[in-house]
């Protein structure tokens, strides 16, 4: 019965994300003079003032080195602040809304006015926008509005989760529809990012019941058998019966076998593994997500080099500089299948697979673990790292290193 009640999945909109405004600035380190915009001389080092946060010195950049820093007083972030505006520009849409209520949101969301303008949705392509705009006159009524239920999305993305007995991870795919701007990267399975140049969707896939927490679980379940201490322990944090061990061993043999450990498996997964929640929320490290172009909350030296290369693309009126206005809306989307019970057990998330038969050079080269060799990290002559770097992007990837 309790599993007959209820949607699934629940979407939930957590407003702005956590992180400070590093600095005062949109921009955090790469905004050396704190003025809130990036300028020419910034774009040429972005590389070099991006460092400034590798704290562990492994040339990659995480997202808790990054909050781990000092940031401005939050009283500085006022009109700098790109955050203000993102709380009111990112908009959750459930499922089960009706086309009219869908309308109603987006009214109330966009405009105190009867219509949204075309100026507000400068970004939509001619063809979508005359799909609704029956009158033509460059204003969507409520009525108008309702038909955006009927236009073809521009990016889906497909979450599966494994089942819990049996699978090690789900999978996070996109489809890019034909014709849309939106590029999709990602190099694990539970991690990705869609990105245009007005929007940069973070994604992230988070599964508590993984394969090595399962696996950790068994083992402190066996270990219990014979130990009544750790037993009160595990009953308390799984919220168990008093009897529960009693059950689990049912034969007193203070062996745990497979059958009995796959009861206390269902027990633990009975209802919870059936729901997934939904998390959007607005990000105050705009900069950052930019850089992280697989969305895995790691920077790469690689990714750092892309990302200065691609900063011009975002100064909309060519003025040699990027300002607030002209960034991208950064929005994180975590889908969670979760359980504070198993909190502290082992968790796991996937890497790239390498070849087999391969995994050990390369991964003996790659000392920082981000899936390249870099020159510093090669053991080899030049010439070798050059005849891997088959595209020149001063980076061997292990489809490069194993090419035929």
């Amino acid at each position: 019965r309790g599993l007959a009640r209820g949607a699934a999945i629940r979407f939930t909109d957590a407003g702005a994300g956590s992180a400070p405004l590093m600095d005062g600035s949109s921009w955090g380190p790469l905004d050396t003079n704190r003025d809130n915009v990036l300028d020419a001389a910034e774009f040429d080092a972005v590389v070099n003032n991006a460092f400034r946060f590798d704290t562990n010195g492994d040339r990659i950049i995480s997202l808790p080195e990054i909050l781990g820093m000092q940031a401005a007083d939050t009283n500085n972030m006022g009109a700098n602040s790109r955050s203000m505006l993102d709380t009111a520009t990112a908009l959750a849409v459930v499922a089960d809304q009706s086309a009219a209520q869908f309308a109603k949101k987006l009214l109330d969301h966009y405009t105190f006015l009867s219509s949204v303008s075309r100026e507000q949705w400068s970004t939509w392509n001619d063809a979508t926008w005359q799909q609704m705009d029956d009158d033509g006159d460059l204003q969507l009524t409520k009525h108008e509005l309702e038909k955006l239920s009927q236009v073809a999305p521009q990016l889906v993305l497909q979450v599966s989760f494994p089942d819990v007995a049996t699978e090690r991870g789900g999978s996070l795919t996109a489809m890019v529809s034909p014709g849309s701007a939106f590029v999709w990267e990602s190099r694990i399975a539970d991690t990705g990012q869609a990105s245009r140049q007005d929007v940069a969707l973070a994604v992230a896939l988070v599964d508590t019941y993984s394969f090595s927490t399962r696996q950790a679980l068994r083992g402190q379940l066996a270990t219990a058998l014979n130990n009544p201490q750790l037993q009160a322990l595990i009953r308390n944090q799984l919220q168990l019966s008093e009897d529960a061990f009693q059950v689990l061993d049912a034969n007193a043999d203070q062996q745990l076998s497979d059958d009995e450990f796959e009861r206390v498996w269902g027990w633990v997964t009975g209802i919870r593994g059936t729901r997934a929640i939904t998390r959007w929320s607005t990000t105050t490290t705009v900069w950052f997500q930019l850089a992280d172009r697989d969305g895995d909350s790691r920077v790469t030296e690689l990714e750092l080099q892309k990302l200065a290369e691609n900063l011009r693309l975002l100064d909309a009126n060519e003025d040699g500089r990027v300002t607030p206005n002209e960034l991208p809306l950064a929005v994180r989307l975590e889908v969670t299948r979760a359980d504070d019970r198993l909190a502290g057990l082992a968790s796991s998330r996937g890497t790239p697979e390498a070849a087999p038969g391969v995994q050990d050079w390369f991964a003996g080269m790659d000392s920082n673990g981000d899936g390249f060799i870099s020159k510093g990290e090669f053991i080899g002559s030049k010439e070798d790292f050059a005849s891997y770097d088959s595209d020149k992007d001063g980076f061997i990837s292990r489809v490069e290193g194993f090419s035929e």
